[in-house]
């Protein structure tokens, strides 16, 4: 019925049990034996004899030799006398609580990934299945190798990993590298040790390896040297290739790749830069093609739609013949890597190279300006090449220098279609090339003879004297050339020189009244010597070295930019600082900007009446004269930035008059006539105009300061003097191209909001603001 796992011979065992049995062979023992039995294996169940461990059969059942009784002996007290003797505790039910604690395991247990390192003859088989990643570092660097390693806490996984072949030492490493890099792990060398450490922390780990030695293990950063190839360009063809977790950067400056990963795929990137890192220019072919009578740019356009290298759908040829204008030679540059297609482009290029008439002939040619206006280009040319140039209205020009005198010539005078004469009005002067020409067409005529033999030393210096001749198209902006192919090279070239963006400059102008009172009784002068301004650096134009020259006498006074706001508010705390005007302009570099801001007055300027008729009304002549605040400014830009202005500003008021019985108004005048120059960002101060205004003021009782003669008696009169000192403060900087120019208008934007969100905060509506705001003398 029941085997016990620790007898030692279990068929002996069972043979005793049986005999036991039998030994108690009558019914009244027979039931005390099976209740033994059953006692016995109710208390191994509890004790949980039915694990693997052997359990202790129970007490008494199978008890000593001794204790045994004979066959011959008495079975009824033999039996009492055995039971009294075995009882103890353990057959005893338990008094207490007794706990046996299991595994606490409910499902089979998996068993866990295994794996090996074989090693015959000094190679080395992989073998691992589902093995934690540990354990294969363990296995690899540790058990194989012998190595020294650090494996970080943040490094977790399994790895399957087999070889095929056998590995030889040298490759082991590689190999485990790559397993690694497939768990987003790395190995590092650091001092001898090898450190296992997540991709992301090998940044500050990694050490500093160079490219072009030999191969060396572990992770790292690699310097790679390029001779001819570029880094960036280099770096874009490799980094597709690169392994994810691997970093590869280019430094421009040196010439230089930066690869960081294994050193493995270090060896693969050194000879994948190898491949590419040739002497590029020593490979291609070159032909220059000279052309002599046709232009090089419409050469260039029929080459390229030849060779298939432009329009939607590129040719078989595409990219691989590149042709290059040379203008300055008139020739086109042919590079290929296949030096047959440079013979091909030569025999093109010979057949293309017609037109553009006989050597010596002339032929009109159109050039259209994207910058500059063509009478003032058109003017430079005709003082450049000593040629002639027509504008729209007919008028002839001679490009007379500044400050020559010249008349005004129209047309093409003359029959006989001489191209190097200048026509001439019969009531005029002709200063052209000097000389007179006298109001008779014989005189014209001599003049054009006389130029025509001018024209013999042209630039160009063609047989029969006959030189180019320019016309300035106005309205489409261009300029008609009517030259030899030569000749029109030539000038093309200074056309395009000529044909650039025009410089802006934006003046931010600040015209206050200073009330000189106090501290300021001697001027602004005086305010700014004393350190008032914080500055030292003052310029004034007593002297003359002095930059500004004005038509009163005054001073100027140089600023950085944003000290002459300070300086306004250091004036306002100490007096009344009336903000006159505070316009901003913008106007081309030589040209010249008016702002006005005041009312025109009716000023009589004549009277007349008539003699024969004693009863005729009197007849004036009324003049419209302007008064306010006009400021008219001319900048000039010179290549370092430093900004000329010529300044005429001028304040005035009306005034009635006191000094005559004209009936007309008296208009009282502050005028700066001056040219200062100042770098563009700074700003300059004008001033040292200075008024004396005296007012009376009388005051008394109302009514009874009427009353004549006694009215002297309820009133008195006081006479108020008033000191005021105009300033004038000038910020140019200079717009050079389009981009300067949107910065210009977003900070003026950024100020319109900001004004807008003080009228918000203050609550004050437009028909509150001052009318010098309203009417725009703000804004540019």
């Amino acid at each position: 019925m029941y085997e016990w796992q620790n007898m030692n011979s279990k068929k002996s065992k069972r043979a005793s049990f049986l005999g036991s049995v039998r030994m108690f062979g009558g019914r009244g023992v027979a039931p005390l034996s099976l209740a033994f039995l059953v006692a016995a294996c109710s208390q191994d169940l509890v004790r949980g004899s039915h694990s693997d461990e052997t359990a202790a059969p129970p007490p008494g059942l199978f008890g000593p030799a001794q204790n045994r009784v004979d066959r011959g002996a008495d079975m009824s007290t033999a039996e009492i006398a055995g039971i009294n003797d075995q009882q103890d505790e353990r057959a005893l039910p338990p008094k207490t609580a007794e706990i046996y604690k299991g595994h606490s395991r409910f499902t089979a247990v998996t068993k866990t990934g295994q794996g090996s390192v074989d090693e015959r003859d000094g190679a080395y088989t992989l073998n691992f299945s589902n093995a934690d990643i540990r354990s294969v570092v363990d296995a690899v660097l540790g058990d194989a190798l012998g190595l020294p390693y650090l494996v970080d806490n943040a490094v977790t996984g399994t790895i399957t990993a087999r070889s095929a072949r056998a590995l030889p030492e040298d490759k082991v490493i590689a190999a485990l590298e790559d397993v690694l890099a497939i768990n987003g792990a790395a190995l590092v060398v650091r001092d001898g040790v090898y450190h296992v450490l997540p991709l992301q922390a090998t940044t500050g780990m990694a050490p500093l390896l160079s490219g072009q030695k030999a191969r060396q293990d572990g992770f790292g950063i690699h310097v790679i040297p390029i001779q001819f190839a570029s880094a960036d360009e280099m770096q874009v063809t490799l980094e597709p290739f690169l392994t994810p977790g691997r970093g590869l950067q280019a430094d421009t400056e040196r010439n230089l790749l930066l690869f960081r990963g294994p050193g493995g795929e270090a060896a693969d990137i050194v000879s994948m830069v190898e491949l590419f890192d040739v002497d590029w220019m020593a490979g291609m072919s070159f032909a220059l093609l000279p052309l002599s009578h046709a232009d090089v740019g419409d050469v260039l356009v029929e080459m390229e739609a030849i060779f298939a290298q432009d329009g939607e759908t590129p040719g078989p040829t595409h990219g691989v013949i590149r042709f290059l204008p040379i203008q300055r030679m008139n020739a086109l540059l042919a590079i290929s890597e296949q030096p047959v297609y440079l013979e091909n482009a030569r025999q093109w290029t010979e057949r293309l190279d017609r037109g553009g008439g006989s050597d010596g002939q002339r032929q009109l040619y159109v050039y259209h300006l994207k910058n500059a206006r063509a009478s003032e280009v058109g003017e430079v040319l005709g003082e450049l090449f000593d040629v002639r140039t027509v504008g729209d209205s007919g008028s002839v020009s001679t490009g007379l220098a500044p400050g020559r005198d010249g008349g005004s010539l129209s047309g093409f005078s003359g029959s006989d279609g001489s191209d190097g004469g200048l026509g001439s009005r019969d009531t005029g002067s002709a200063g052209g090339f000097g000389g007179s020409a006298t109001s008779n067409r014989n005189a014209s005529s001599n003049n054009r003879r006389s130029n025509d033999r001018a024209g013999q030393s042209a630039a160009f210096g063609q047989e029969g004297g006959n030189g180019p001749r320019l016309i300035a198209d106005e309205r489409n902006d261009a300029m008609l050339v009517l030259a030899t192919a030569q000749e029109y090279r030539m000038i093309e070239q200074t056309l395009k020189r000529l044909d650039i963006t025009p410089l802006q400059v934006l003046i931010e102008a600040t015209i206050a009244e200073v009330t000189l009172d106090d501290e300021l009784n001697h001027g602004l002068r005086w305010f700014f010597e004393a350190g008032g301004g914080n500055r030292q650096d003052i310029s004034f134009s007593d002297v003359n070295t002095g930059a500004v020259a004005p038509s009163f006498p005054g001073f100027s006074y140089f600023f950085e930019s944003g000290d002459a706001r300070v300086a306004l508010n250091a004036l306002s705390s100490i007096t009344d600082v009336t903000v006159v005007s505070s316009p901003q302009l913008m106007v081309l570099d030589n040209k010249t900007a008016r702002l006005q801001v005041g009312d025109q007055v009716p000023v009589p300027v004549q009277q007349s009446v008539s003699t024969q008729d004693p009863d005729a009304p009197i007849v004036n002549s009324i003049q419209f004269q302007d008064t306010g605040v006009i400021l008219e400014v001319t900048p000039h830009v010179n290549a370092s930035g430093l900004v000329v202005l010529e300044v005429s500003q001028e304040v005035s008021d009306v005034v009635p008059t006191t000094s005559s019985g004209i009936d007309a108004p008296t208009i009282q005048q502050r005028a700066i006539n001056s040219s200062v120059a100042v770098q563009t960002g700074e700003t300059i101060a004008l001033g040292g105009l200075i008024r004396d205004r005296a007012s009376d003021v009388n005051t008394g009782v109302p009514i009874l300061m009427n009353i004549p003669w006694l009215g002297n008696l309820f009133k008195s009169k006081s006479t108020t003097n008033e000191r005021t000192e105009l300033l004038v403060l000038l910020t140019p900087q200079v717009v050079r191209d389009s981009s300067e120019a949107r910065e210009v208008t977003q900070e003026l934007r950024r100020r319109m909001k900001g004004f807008k969100r003080l009228q918000e905060r203050f609550g004050v509506t437009d028909d509150q603001v001052a009318p010098s705001q309203k009417d725009g003398s703000n804004a540019p």
